[in-house]
């Protein structure tokens, strides 16, 4: 597109090639010979899909070989098919151009190789949403209370049993602390305790806690609980569940 000098293409040099293939067949390219900047785009894509082979090589043997395996087959067939034009263009041998041919080798097996994943991500999807079901299932007919915190003790999420324990809709505890539902002493002493626990990262195990019902009574709870972190080891919260031990 910016050079249109000899560089490029030898337009007062034509190179025509013709080529008799089978019944009877007869192919003619009329074409001007490459310059020195079309052989270095050449070798520089060669050298691209020599890098991309390599790293699909590399993703076979780390074992992802369903993923890596179209991509190889795809590569290789393209590969070939730059080879043969390449060779072609500069008179090595008579042959027709692949080029074509290896674009739509690539872009049918990558299609398959993206229907695939597409299939299995759909289906691991479904997957997911049943066991999500089923859990959901599980925490909302459960006899006690499931909730989840994050690291300071804030509440993320509270099944619909803390209906029936405290009084409250879930959504009135989401928000909020455990603290935030106990008489003032009680707090002091349960938020101390928490504290200490989570610094260390270790789990609530069956803690009696008093907390007060909406209705103003008092509840003794039962908390247990692990905690759960993120990639680098760091503390996002709690997830467990509360019975009543009154």
């Amino acid at each position: 597109v910016v050079d249109r000098s000899d560089l490029t293409l030898l337009v007062n040099e034509p190179s025509i090639k013709r080529l008799h293939l089978p019944a009877g067949l007869d192919v003619t390219y009329h074409e001007a010979t490459p310059g020195i900047v079309t052989h270095a785009q050449t070798l520089l894509g060669l050298v691209v899909i020599v890098y991309m082979l390599r790293l699909a090589v590399l993703a076979y043997r780390s074992g992802r070989r369903q993923q890596a395996r179209p991509l190889l087959v795809a590569l290789g067939l393209f590969a070939g098919a730059v080879l043969n034009d390449t060779f072609v263009s500069s008179g090595v041998y008579g042959f027709i151009y692949l080029i074509e041919y290896g674009y739509l080798a690539m872009i049918g097996l990558m299609a398959y190789a993206l229907s695939g994943t597409v299939v299995e991500a759909a289906t691991a999807k479904e997957t997911l949403r049943a066991s999500e079901e089923r859990f959901r299932s599980l925490v909302e007919t459960s006899g006690d209370w499931v909730w989840e915190t994050d690291r300071r003790g804030v509440y993320t999420y509270a099944s619909p049993t803390v209906r029936a324990l405290l009084g409250y809709e879930p959504d009135e505890v989401v928000g909020r602390t455990s603290f935030d539902l106990m008489p003032p002493d009680e707090a002091t002493r349960a938020r101390s305790l928490f504290e200490g626990i989570a610094a260390a990262g270790g789990p609530l195990e069956r803690l009696e806690r008093v907390t007060r019902h909406k209705d103003g009574r008092l509840v003794v709870l039962e908390t247990s609980g692990v905690p759960f972190f993120d990639a680098s080891g760091a503390l996002l919260g709690y997830r467990g569940m509360d019975r009543d031990v009154t």
